[in-house]
């Protein structure tokens, strides 16, 4: 069968995961939240620890630690659905953080809804993307200038990154677009 080895930058390192039960809490309680109808995206900034050990409250204005990578954790409880859907829902959101550029030391904590366990991919990414950028906004971070901001591959594969249609004209046929 496939080896690991050969997956590459497919893995998801458990640099970019949060890990443990503390962590969870901590974005829960201090990270500022953004909610779509299929997902609840909490952001915070990571917390360092101070010289006694214990980490001192993070704030999202902080600069961001140089080389500590944004992670990704993932709440979906058995609302959602079976561990089969449980667990598509958490491939498709790992995914899409995989192909997010988020700012370096941040936290990102997604609660799957158990209304994600009938969305598509597409409908999931678009979801997401919403609910990180209102998070981010609400904590005075524009999506941009925190460095968050799907790769081009993304892009093209994104609902959300697929630009409208135009308006129809008075005629029905595509309006004139302002210059």
């Amino acid at each position: 069968m496939g080896s690991a080895a050969g997956l590459g930058s497919s893995r998801f390192p458990k640099s970019r995961r949060l890990l443990t039960r503390g962590a969870f809490t901590r974005v829960q309680r201090e990270g500022i939240a953004g909610r779509s109808g299929l997902v609840v995206v909490l952001v915070a900034q990571r917390a360092e620890p101070a010289a006694d050990g214990e980490p001192e409250p993070a704030r999202i204005d902080a600069p961001a630690p140089l080389a500590e990578p944004a992670r990704l954790g993932i709440v979906a409880s058995r609302k959602v659905g079976s561990a089969v859907v449980r667990n598509l829902a958490k491939r498709r959101v790992r995914e899409w953080f995989r192909r997010q550029r988020t700012a370096a030391g941040l936290d990102v904590l997604v609660i799957v809804l158990p209304s994600a366990a009938r969305a598509t991919t597409s409908e999931l990414a678009a979801a997401l993307d919403a609910a990180l950028g209102r998070a981010l906004r609400r904590a005075g971070i524009a999506p941009t200038s925190a460095g968050i901001a799907p790769t081009p591959a993304a892009v093209a594969t994104s609902a959300a990154g697929i630009a409208p249609l135009p308006a129809p004209g008075p005629c029905g046929g595509p309006s004139e677009a302002p210059r």
